[in-house]
């Protein structure tokens, strides 16, 4: 394990020493397009999806050479084994049904692809998650449309996403960073190949 960066920015950095030239990638959740345009000059196709549509207009701005597509993980609207790289950062946590995403991914990866993937992790110290207690310090069910997919905020043990992405799939990497109490609760890193 390697201690890793802290905020998306510093993730997206960590998650393109798993791009090769040529990749076919999909960034789910690509939000306004931060990795996309990171590592659209190592892909030969770089593809975002996000429900936003507010933030996938600034991805259309920060990256006009990549395609964009307004849609769900849970419904993705490509082909089977379109992709040589998935990348889900900070996404899995705010899905409602994070195994139908992952089952979509497993569909839309080449045999051979690899998934990029962080997320919060569930350790000792998760409920000190500061996204947590500023939603329930903000009064979200009053101030926040609280049927707001976006607005869920879950933490993941290793094992636990492993057992949902299934059989096929082996860490090659894991960073770990984090926010508070660096690094016992935050973000895990994962990058994993699909055994052919």
């Amino acid at each position: 394990m390697v201690k890793g960066e802290h905020n998306i920015q510093g993730r997206a950095r960590l998650a393109l020493e798993w791009l090769k030239e040529g990749d076919v990638l999909l960034d789910i959740g690509c939000s306004d397009g931060v990795f996309i345009s990171l590592a659209r000059p190592r892909c030969w196709r770089a593809v975002g999806l996000d429900v936003d549509e507010r933030t996938l207009r600034r991805a259309r701005q920060r990256c006009p050479d990549a395609e964009f597509y307004r849609g769900s993980a849970d419904r993705l609207p490509f082909e089977d084994n379109t992709f040589s790289v998935v990348s889900m950062l900070d996404v899995l946590e705010h899905l409602p049904d994070p195994v139908a995403a992952l089952k979509e991914v497993d569909r839309v990866l080449h045999p051979s692809g690899r998934l990029i993937l962080s997320t919060p992790h569930k350790g000792t110290f998760d409920f000190v998650d500061a996204q947590r207690s500023l939603l329930f310090a903000a009064g979200r069910k009053i101030l926040l449309n609280k049927d707001d997919p976006v607005l869920e905020h879950r933490h993941f043990l290793l094992k636990d996403v492993i057992a949902m992405l299934g059989p096929g799939y082996e860490v090659k990497r894991l960073h770990n960073g984090g926010y508070l109490l660096f690094p016992l609760c935050g973000y895990a890193l994962m990058f994993t190949d699909r055994k052919i």
